[in-house]
């Protein structure tokens, strides 16, 4: 049997062994809760947290962005995307409160008060 560091250039061992770290912590989990972890299942599930395109702030931002002009359009909340809107505004009434009340947890927050409840 050949070892991985044999078989690998050296800039590649940080990844296998980042694989293996991984894989014996979740496999101890596993037999302590009395199960046995799925070795196919956890590879498949761990290369595609690797290899899946990584969303930028940007990218994200941009796909809010669609939504919310998506929801407008429909006559919907731009918050939630299920409610129809206050008149004249953007939010329905629940998303309102709930902006208002966040708002005013961080305005008592800035005045040194404590904040409490929803």
């Amino acid at each position: 049997m050949s070892s991985y560091k044999k078989v690998l250039p050296e800039e590649k061992w940080p990844l296998v062994e980042h694989f293996l770290q991984t894989f014996c912590r979740y496999a101890n989990i596993a037999e302590a809760c009395g199960h046995k972890l799925d070795v196919s299942k956890f590879m498949s599930e761990y290369v595609w947290a690797f290899t899946r395109e990584r969303r930028t702030e940007f990218d994200r931002s941009f796909r809010d962005k669609l939504l919310r002009d998506e929801y407008r359009r429909q006559g919907l909340c731009t918050k939630c995307g299920e409610n129809k809107p206050i008149e004249g505004r953007a939010l329905c009434r629940a998303c309102a409160e709930r902006a208002r009340r966040a708002y005013a947890r961080g305005k008592k927050q800035d005045e040194g008060g404590v904040s409490g409840g929803c």
